[in-house]
């Protein structure tokens, strides 16, 4: 009170009255919310799509369920995957009988890529 009588209060009146500023506030509010239920409605659209199943199933995982799947076949999908953690998902997806003869094949390659590296060590030794 006593700074009031010295300064005055001239320039700190306010133009806007606390009704002015709750019908901005309540404008805004109903505003962020129509937002809100637009940015719903339209996600919802998005995942009801068909094109969006499509993205959430895991294509680099998933088996290949054929009849005709073979040891060849397992193999090259093996290969084209990345990452150790990605295979051993795919091998335990495999039947039992298809996913002994994979690690067999894959046992076999592994040895054979061995002795190569040894005979190649070797050979360098003699020339």
């Amino acid at each position: 009170m006593e700074r009031n009588s010295i300064i005055g209060t001239s320039n700190l009146q306010s133009k806007k009255t606390f009704r002015d500023f709750m019908e901005e506030e309540r404008a805004n509010q109903t505003q962020e919310r129509h937002n809100e239920r637009h940015h719903v409605e339209q996600r919802a659209a998005v995942q009801s799509s068909p094109m969006s199943a499509a993205v959430k199933t895991p294509t680099a995982i998933a088996p290949i369920v054929e009849q005709t799947l073979t040891v060849e076949a397992v193999l090259s999908q093996i290969d084209e995957l990345a990452d150790a953690q990605a295979k051993r998902d795919y091998m335990s997806t495999l039947p039992a009988d298809l996913r002994s003869q994979a690690a067999t094949a894959i046992k076999e390659r592994k040895a054979a890529a061995e002795k190569a590296k040894a005979d190649t060590e070797l050979d360098g030794l003699f020339d």
